[in-house]
């Protein structure tokens, strides 16, 4: 990926800073891990910041074609402001092999050792523009004409030694020209001394005969569908990674997110459409001001101990550096010839060594310097009662749980089934219908508190640990707990009897024998709906969900939460069924049951011989937190020492495994019987507690 000299402004001390940050959204999912071209991730691309043509946008009205902001800004009529419009361009490699005097299209290039590939690349543009005045613009609009040019380039490939040279090939990049506007007002608010509303908008301006997606369906290409054809195409004729910088001098960008409080009125005019609008260098005041298709916090800010670029910013340097260590050399020989970005990537990698991966581990920042004297004020004694403790004074601009003498969290008590509650209480997890999805998952657990602490707005939350979490003594050690409201939560007894009547969710029934011995069943849809029939273990998930089930049946879309769903099996299940497109004998649509196994059981070990069942990754491949199949479930629980009374598998042979989203008529037609297998391999789990569930033979 080229990057163009950049093109220096009156402001270019202040983007110094701002670049870092905006660079990462300028790039950010260009090639994911495993950073090969044949990696599905990689074959859908151009995620962030796309602004299609205006056709292209009627075709699809899903797709955006424009961008716009409301923000405010302090300064006089003199104040100058500059805007940065940056994006990439969609630049497609192709590879020719020489033949005969003429040049030919070959999916890979061999050159020596290594080979050269097709892959779509881009090139990065910074366009500045301004500066201009808010006097200027308060007077009338400005607008801009920006153009990312189109072209062709050749690059010889050849092999070269002492005796004589010879043409192997060459690579033809070629670029569709990009025509786009940009426009800015400026209104001032309340007087000659009131804030100023500033509004920048960039919208795509190709004019492109946009096809209808049904157009560009290719029995050539079976394994694509029509509509990634079709973006295909019209990215081509994008902006992609789309964002604006805007930097002022003789005045400052206010926070949207927290306003000073004379400008919360003003406030209400501001709004933002396809972008995100962060401050860059202040928390509530800025010279900088990032409109990002990213959702960011006000001065995001890149960690120096990062060494460079993985274009996924959501992930962690250590992570996809060791990730990155661990591909095979063939996987870094396809992954080097995806893109010279990549290759710089590997490289960088292999050079870190014992110190760099050291440095990658873990930095501790405090929020105050250190030394830094105590706020003071009159100090308050660790309160008795179950009434929250105060968490700030008037005179603390803001709270340092270090510092406040206030609260004890450690000896604060708050009112639980009616009873005060402290650390080292025993708990029941009750949480509510609008509860974070990791917080449901903890449902009628037990825990321990471990504090009592208060927000910024005065809502209390007890921090737990869970009992039966055999990693609980190292939660403590280091901090990390779960939080829970007090009427999220129900007291229990010193022997773990439950203080009913007091909860959301009433008394439990656990107190009956017949209940504690109720079998405990998980019942997991897996699959990618962005992979057409990869989804039908989500669209049964679905189903199923919408049904009633006895106590003790938990139904779930894990979706491709993979690593969730393995430590998920160290809950004690007494069987575990998953639903999953699988590879197989017999047409779309046909279902079986196979039971599988832990590795490291007894039992014969899990069929398919370490490959993806459900779509068809060769032996070997590392594992992907974002998307795995039964198999790397299991082992992965096996290596976490999971024990599981049975584990059944529901597959599905699929028809198309396309970047698509819906299934195909067979499989879709196939969802009901899945649906009653399920239920039927449920009823035989349950009845199993009363011991007709063993030799029971599975059907196939």
């Amino acid at each position: 990926m080229t990057r163009p000299v950049a093109v220096p402004t009156t402001l270019e001390a202040i983007f110094a800073t701002a670049r870092r940050v905006a660079d990462a959204v300028l790039t950010e999912g260009y090639v994911l891990y495993p950073y090969r071209r044949s990696a599905p991730k990689n074959q859908v691309r151009w995620q962030f910041g796309v602004l299609v043509p205006p056709a292209a946008s009627a075709v699809d009205p899903s797709e955006r074609s424009r961008v716009r902001a409301r923000v405010l800004l302090e300064g006089g009529d003199q104040a100058s402001l500059v805007v940065l419009v940056r994006c990439l361009q969609l630049q497609q490699r192709r590879v020719q092999r020489a033949s005969g005097g003429r040049f030919r299209s070959v999916p890979a290039l061999p050159v020596g050792p290594d080979e050269v590939l097709p892959f779509d690349e881009a090139v990065a543009h910074e366009h500045p523009l301004g500066p201009r005045t808010l006097g200027e613009l308060t007077a009338g609009p400005h607008r801009w004409s920006v153009t990312l040019p189109g072209g062709r380039d050749l690059e010889l490939v050849g092999r070269q030694d002492r005796a004589a040279s010879e043409v192997l090939g060459r690579i033809v990049r070629c670029r569709w020209t990009v025509r786009a506007r940009v426009s800015l007002r400026a209104e001032r608010l309340g007087g000659p001394a009131g804030p100023v509303l500033v509004e920048v908008a960039l919208e795509n301006r190709t004019v492109w005969r946009a096809p209808r997606i049904e157009e560009v369906a290719s029995p050539a290409t079976p394994g694509v569908s029509a509509r990634a054809r079709w973006r295909d195409l019209a990215a081509r004729r994008s902006l992609l990674g789309a964002h604006l910088l805007l930097g002022v001098e003789g005045g400052a960008f206010l926070s949207s997110l927290d306003p000073p409080p004379e400008h919360q009125r003003a406030m209400e005019r501001c709004e933002a459409e396809g972008v995100f609008p962060s401050l860059v260098g202040g928390s509530q005041r800025a010279a900088a001001l990032l409109l990002s298709p990213i959702a960011l916090p006000e001065d995001p800010q890149v960690a120096p101990e990062s060494p460079g670029d993985f274009f996924d910013a959501t992930e962690i340097d250590e992570l996809l550096a060791l990730r990155v260590l661990t591909l095979t050399d063939e996987e870094k020989r396809e992954a080097a010839a995806t893109d010279p970005a990549v290759a710089r990537i590997l490289a960088r990698c292999e050079g870190l060594g014992p110190e760099g991966l050291g440095a990658l581990h873990g930095t501790i920042r405090s929020w105050q310097p250190l030394g830094a004297s105590p706020p003071t004020g009159p100090t308050v004694a660790a309160s008795s009662c179950p009434d929250p403790p105060s968490v700030a004074t008037p005179a603390e601009p803001w709270w340092d749980p270090g510092l406040d003498q206030s609260v004890s969290p450690e000896t604060d008590t708050v009112l639980v089934s009616g009873r005060p509650t402290r650390a080292g209480d025993r708990v029941l997890l009750r949480p509510g219908r609008g509860a974070d999805a990791q917080d449901l998952f903890l449902a009628g657990r037990t825990a321990t508190v471990t504090g009592v602490f208060s927000d910024l707005d005065g809502q209390v939350h007890l921090a737990v640990v869970l009992d039966d979490d055999p990693g609980a003594d190292l939660h403590r050690w280091f901090g990390r707990y779960w939080y829970f409201a007090p009427d999220e939560l129900e007291r229990l007894d010193e022997d773990g009897a439950e203080r009913t009547g007091a909860g959301p969710g009433g008394a439990r029934h656990d107190s009956d024998p017949a209940e504690r011995r109720r079998p405990r069943v998980l019942v997991a849809g897996i699959g990618n709906v962005f992979l057409g029939d990869d989804g039908f273990g989500v669209a049964v998930a679905e189903e199923l969900a919408r049904r009633s089930w006895p106590p003790g049946v938990t139904v779930q879309d894990s979706g491709i939460r993979g690593v969730h769903l393995a430590y998920q099996l160290l809950d004690g299940w007494d069987v575990v069924v998953l639903v999953d497109a699988v590879a197989g004998q017999g047409p779309p649509g046909t279902l079986r049951v196979v039971e599988l196994s832990l590795p490291g059981s007894e039992d014969a070990p899990v069929p398919g011989g370490g490959r993806d069942l459900a779509l068809g990754e060769q032996e070997g491949v590392a594992m992907d937190a974002h998307g795995m199949d039964p198999e790397t479930v299991l082992a992965m629980a096996g290596s976490l020492g999971a024990e599981i009374g049975r584990v059944l598998l529901v597959g599905c042979v699929p028809g198309r495994l396309a970047e698509e989203m819906g299934l195909s008529d067979p499989v879709a037609r196939a969802v009901p019987g899945a649906c009653q297998l399920v239920e039927e391999l449920v009823e035989e789990a349950m009845r199993g507690a009363e011991g007709r569930l063993a030799g029971e033979e599975v059907r196939s």
